[in-house]
């Protein structure tokens, strides 16, 4: 079952495999949440939290059982275009870095970690 909010922006999707998927959305119309909750549960098994500077994605924090997992925080040029993801891991602190590698007009083609040779998708 799809239910919408008053926007007519997709809340939350039901009846798969026992588990609610919901969105939530802030003032300015971009995603804030996204959460996947098992049927009658209280807390989401997963859980995600979206934070934004004038339109552009800039942090995004994953929980699994109300525990963060890790957080994202994504860096542009002034163009506007990716530039890096810092990916912190809670339970060390430790922080990856990762590179967009553009062509043409900024398309992104791959996301390089910070070793040579060693791609992300």
């Amino acid at each position: 079952m799809l239910s919408y909010d008053a926007e007519s922006r997709l809340a939350s999707v039901s009846g798969i495999s026992c588990l609610v998927v919901s969105q939530a959305y802030g003032a300015d119309g971009l995603r804030s949440s996204y959460s996947v909750t098992p049927v009658g549960a209280t807390t989401p098994l997963t859980n995600e939290q979206f934070l934004y500077d004038g339109g552009q994605l800039t942090q995004m924090a994953l929980s699994v059982n109300g525990t963060v997992q890790y957080t994202d925080t994504y860096v542009y040029a002034q163009s506007g275009a990716p530039l890096e993801l810092l990916r912190t891991q809670a339970s060390t602190g430790t922080t990856s870095r990762y590179w967009y590698l553009l062509v043409g007009r900024g398309s992104v083609v791959v996301n390089a970690r910070g070793k040579p040779g060693h791609a992300l998708e």
